[in-house]
């Protein structure tokens, strides 16, 4: 008997995933398929379906399906679902070339990459360890300063709460070390260590709060675009909820948020390669295109 989450092939939709089963029928999520969530989510009869079960086979857009069952009926995230090809056409419509494209490269590619440039020159290496052993928190806090201030990425108010939160030099320093030691190796404890590091950072009363996505993600995101994702929350969900994946997301930072964040992006990596896609940079620069799409409408599904 075929279950929630058995991989499953069909002789014409392709490979998908299980995400609601009865004794006679399976409803099977496509991701190849193009269409709104009720196109690609088939109701199958078990007997006629042809469905062969799939074991091993590495595919993250169907290891977190966002599909709810409540009281029987399957309920879909409410932006609308693209395929991924309907997504690359799209991006494809404005920037022929892919991530080779020059007008991608002026607009939002370099000035990325030269923060990334900058991340290094202040911390990379042992630079940042040396700052730290020496408690040069005046340098530290005026260098985290700066490659927050490299981009547009933060919004006002996070800058805002990260200069606030920078003129106590120690929680600065505590701050870089909490990168560092994430970036040296990632996980569950150097993320939650590094969310507390942020916390700490204080913050006025009625300003901007300072413990934010943006802010916990960025450093690490510069330090390493190969392995670390830029997680700026409006435009991440609506992307995994385009490409119907689960980030299990939760507006405090968290570490089985985050890494579900690099699944995705990774996931999306493998997909975009075709067109010149060579990390995680670029594919936050394709969440940022494609998640603000004319398709991405609010709608209400359910199936």
């Amino acid at each position: 008997m075929l279950v929630e989450g058995n991989i499953v092939k069909h002789p014409t939709f392709g490979i998908g995933c299980v995400v609601h089963a009865t004794f006679t029928r399976v409803w099977v999520y496509f991701p190849d398929l193009p269409g709104p969530a009720e196109a690609v989510v088939k109701k199958l009869e078990i007997s006629a379906a042809s469905l062969t079960q799939v074991r091993h086979w590495n595919d993250p857009r169907l290891a977190h399906v966002p599909v709810r069952v409540v009281n029987g009926v399957l309920e879909f995230p409410e932006s609308t679902r693209l395929s991924h090809q309907e997504a690359v056409t799209y991006f494809l419509s404005k920037y022929p070339s892919g991530f080779k494209d020059q007008k991608l490269i002026d607009k939002e590619t370099t000035y990325k990459r030269e923060a990334c440039k900058l991340f290094d020159a202040l911390f990379g290496g042992k630079r940042g360890r040396r700052l730290l052993e020496r408690k040069n928190f005046d340098e530290i806090a005026a260098g985290i300063n700066k490659v927050f201030h490299a981009t547009n990425l933060p919004a006002t108010q996070e800058l805002m709460a990260v200069n606030d939160g920078l003129k106590d030099k120690a929680a600065a320093g505590g701050f870089l070390r909490g990168v560092l030691d994430f970036v040296d190796a990632p996980g569950p404890g150097t993320f939650g260590a590094l969310v507390e590091r942020v916390a700490s950072l204080p913050a006025k009363a009625g300003k901007a709060r300072v413990l934010t996505w943006p802010i916990v993600t960025l450093l690490p995101f510069f330090a390493d675009p190969d392995r670390f994702i830029l997680l700026k929350p409006t435009m991440t969900k609506k992307a995994a909820e385009r490409l119907f994946f689960d980030l299990s997301y939760d507006s405090s930072p968290n570490w089985t948020t985050y890494d579900r964040a690099i699944s995705f992006a990774n996931s999306l990596r493998k997909l975009l390669k075709p067109h010149h896609a060579k990390d995680l940079l670029d594919i936050q620069t394709f969440i940022w295109e494609t998640a603000g799409a004319p398709a991405m409408r609010a709608r209400q599904g359910k199936g």
